[in-house]
């Protein structure tokens, strides 16, 4: 009876393992009904809202900063670094250093839809003509990054830019999904967990 129950809890731990999970973003700024959110597909078919992310940049990069370390007597005193630029580095060297568990995970996941519309509306007609065209590069630019460390899309990205010419205006809508299989998550977890406890990333991580 034992051996049974073991058996069935390993095939059930495979067949989660194997299943797909999806992650999809739903981002709307500019309109009444503005929405940030992360939704997590379970493998039983429902979705779980993992947070609602709202970024306050002024909070993320210009707050004061306090004193990394005393200025030297020899050097006569060296300014304390911004913030902004601290605060980067930190995230560039933590990004740095989880690289090769995330690319693991790129590699193994794969984009199912995509719908990016952007209307713009600047004060001169030919200043939101230049800023249509720079959006349309940056979206061009973003979908062949994403599809170097993803892989194309099944379906058609539905990328648009409107100009708006008779108002100051700027909203964005995207709605994205990204799969991939829950063992994939697991493995890429339990690199990263390896690089924190080699040391690599506390390395890296140190201003």
């Amino acid at each position: 009876m034992s051996v049974l129950l073991c058996a069935l809890f390993f095939l059930f731990t495979l067949l989660l393992l194997l299943t797909p999970v999806t992650l999809q973003i739903n981002y709307r700024h500019g309109s009444r009904d503005d929405r940030k959110e992360l939704l997590l597909g379970l493998p039983t078919g429902r979705q779980c809202r993992l947070f609602r992310p709202v970024v306050n940049a002024t909070r993320l990069f210009y707050r004061p900063l306090p004193k990394l370390r005393p200025p030297s007597a020899k050097a006569g005193g060296k300014k304390e670094r911004p913030y902004a630029w601290h605060r980067i580095k930190r995230w560039y060297r933590l990004a740095g250093g989880l690289w090769p568990a995330a690319r693991y995970l790129l590699r193994h996941t794969r984009p199912s839809c995509i719908k990016w519309r952007t209307l713009i509306g600047l004060p001169d007609a030919a200043a939101t003509g230049m800023a249509v065209g720079v959006l349309w590069s940056l979206k061009g630019a973003a979908l062949t990054a994403m599809r170097r460390l993803l892989g194309p899309v099944p379906v058609p990205p539905e990328i648009a830019v409107v100009p708006c010419f008779t108002s100051c205006v700027f909203a964005v809508e995207l709605q994205c999904a990204f799969t991939t299989r829950a063992v994939y998550i697991f493995i890429a977890l339990w690199r990263a967990a390896i690089l924190f406890l080699s040391g690599k990333i506390n390395g890296r991580f140190k201003v």
